[in-house]
């Protein structure tokens, strides 16, 4: 139970804090965060499957790497979703995603909602769309490692109890 829910739990919100706190997370904490989850998968746990902790790795890079490139989000948010990648394996991760992408929505709508912004909100989305990032307005700024800790409790909801409402 440690390295599979509580250690991911641990890292996603201690990365949050820190996003939230400093509006970054930086390679420095990043780094401490790899050590803790290497040695812990390695010498604690025993159950260290190399291959499946790299493909957790790669398909996080290739699910937010487009995500990247619009500049919807920053380097260390790729990071940070590549550690829990790292922890939880390709197939979970693609779950956790598909979590923290909504979440990341709902949040970015409450913010835009409560800032009275709802046309910018709208040309954001045609400008990322159409591939105009350029012209992408910063209406919001949402920490995404925040939807990332959102979208990993909403996944264990799910996994452990079938349902999320």
């Amino acid at each position: 139970m440690f390295g599979t829910i509580l250690l991911p739990s641990i890292i996603l919100a201690v990365s949050a804090f820190e996003d939230i706190r400093t509006k970054r997370v930086t390679n420095k904490l990043l780094l401490s965060l790899f050590a803790v989850v290497f040695i812990v998968q390695l010498l604690v746990l025993k159950q260290f499957e190399f291959a499946e902790s790299i493909s957790g790795v790669v398909t996080a890079f290739l699910l937010l790497s487009p995500l990247f490139l619009l500049k919807a989000l920053g380097a260390a948010d790729i990071k940070v979703f590549m550690l829990l990648g790292f922890l939880t394996g390709p197939y979970q991760i693609l779950n956790i995603f598909i979590f923290s992408l909504v979440c990341a929505v709902i949040f970015g709508f409450a913010i835009v909602v409560q800032k009275k912004g709802s046309a910018v909100f709208f040309q954001n989305i045609k400008n990322i769309l159409t591939f105009k990032k350029d012209q992408v307005s910063n209406l919001q700024h949402i920490p995404f490692t925040v939807a990332l800790l959102a979208g990993w409790i909403c996944y264990l909801v799910y996994q452990y109890h079938g349902r999320i409402i």
